[in-house]
């Protein structure tokens, strides 16, 4: 499975913008940094 959901690196954690619902606790995730300019992703 893969799902993508956007959010915000801050003090050293990933702060997600939405919780996806159908994820368990312990999955293994792969993290992409993006550019600091605004991007919209909708």
């Amino acid at each position: 499975m893969l799902k993508s959901v956007e959010g915000v690196y801050r003090d050293g954690k990933i702060e997600l913008t939405d919780l996806p619902d159908d994820v368990r606790d312990d999955t293994r995730v792969i993290v992409t940094f993006l550019e600091t300019n605004h991007i919209d992703l909708r």
